[in-house]
């Protein structure tokens, strides 16, 4: 009994330690917003994950807001000022090439994959600022990972670098 509980504990040690290179994501590597109608807008993020020896799965679905439910990336839409606008209805999605595994997007252990999260955003016309000056921010992106020896983790991915109109804070 010993053994295993020293067993689970160097494991714990050496995720711990992994986590960092574990949970990064390339780069954000365009991002954008268009004038749909009078009152309807989109921006998008766009982002590739790097290669690692893990399996992972990443969501599909995108919901305004902090969230911890890894099947759901989380954003917001932010001013000038990088606080967060209360205004306007969105509704979101990520959009890849990528395989679609248990309702998330799979990426098998060594493979790299591009996302790009979509919103589309309705009711901002009404308020006091311009739209266009708004930015679309990643607020959580909670990924599954399973490693080679089996164990699966929840982790939230982060981006090494980050371009203008793109605030990060995953």
């Amino acid at each position: 009994m010993a053994d295993m509980k020293h067993i689970v504990q160097t494991l714990l040690i050496a995720l711990v330690c992994a986590m960092p290179a574990l949970a990064t994501a390339d780069t954000h590597t365009t991002h954008g917003f268009e004038r749909l109608s009078e009152d309807a807008y989109v921006y998008s993020m766009s982002y590739t994950t790097s290669p690692l020896d893990v399996e992972r799965w990443l969501p599909v679905l995108a919901t305004r807001g902090m969230t911890d439910r890894a099947e759901v990336q989380g954003y917001e839409l932010v001013d000038a000022s990088g606080e967060a606008v209360g205004y306007g209805e969105t509704a979101g999605i990520v959009l890849s090439d990528a395989p679609i595994n248990d309702g998330r997007y799979y990426i098998p252990p060594g493979e790299e994959e591009r996302f790009t999260l979509v919103v589309i955003a309705t009711g901002l016309s009404s308020a006091s600022i311009d739209p266009a000056t708004l930015s679309l921010e990643a607020t959580r992106l909670k990924a599954k990972m399973r490693m080679s020896q089996g164990v699966s983790l929840d982790v939230f991915l982060e981006f090494m670098q980050e371009l203008p109109n793109v605030k990060v804070s995953w």
